[in-house]
């Protein structure tokens, strides 16, 4: 008991320490071992959950728009050993769309593999009702890339307005 906290240790030193919020805090690189309950296949490590961060992000828009004014840019995100999700929110207020393809950028973490994700607008401008061709998302290094679901590249000039609200999640690894 070490002035209200409870600490467990080894000869190697403390393992772990039940604090006075009530968290179970373990020292860097130490986490809970899951190799038990997985049947011991795979490494010891990648069976060790011992990285867990909820966090904020501001995400901007790198191409396809400039002259942007946003309203709101909000990213949320939960990163869970090397999984992230996250969320992204923004309203621009002015735009002037381009030819360029529309990249997304300011993810809190580099991507590590391919990942894509689901997005859903509420067609505040976003994309014309008539399009048809609704965007697709691809996760790559810092950043969201935009296709159509024909595989071309989504341009800020498919964007329907220069005033616009879209909301979307992902899921990726790094």
């Amino acid at each position: 008991n070490q002035t209200g906290e409870h600490a467990w240790a080894t000869n190697a030193g403390t393992a772990m320490t039940l604090n006075t919020t009530g968290n179970l805090a373990f020292p860097t690189g130490k986490g809970i071992d899951f190799s038990a309950v997985t049947g011991g296949t795979g490494t010891a490590t990648a069976n060790v959950l011992n990285d867990y961060e909820e966090g904020t992000f501001t995400p901007t828009i790198s191409s396809g728009v400039t002259g942007i004014t946003f309203s709101t840019q909000i990213g949320t995100y939960t990163k869970v050993g090397r999984l992230v999700s996250f969320i992204i929110h923004i309203t621009t207020t002015a735009a002037t769309r381009n030819g360029s393809g529309l990249v997304f950028a300011g993810l809190p973490f580099v991507v590590g593999n391919f990942a894509s994700g689901v997005i859903a607008f509420n067609n505040g401008g976003f994309i014309a009702t008539a399009a048809g061709n609704k965007p697709n998302m691809y996760v790559s290094g810092t950043g969201i890339e935009f296709y159509n679901s024909d595989g071309s590249t989504f341009l800020g000039t498919t964007i329907a307005a220069n005033a616009f609200d879209v909301r979307f999640s992902a899921t990726y690894y790094v």
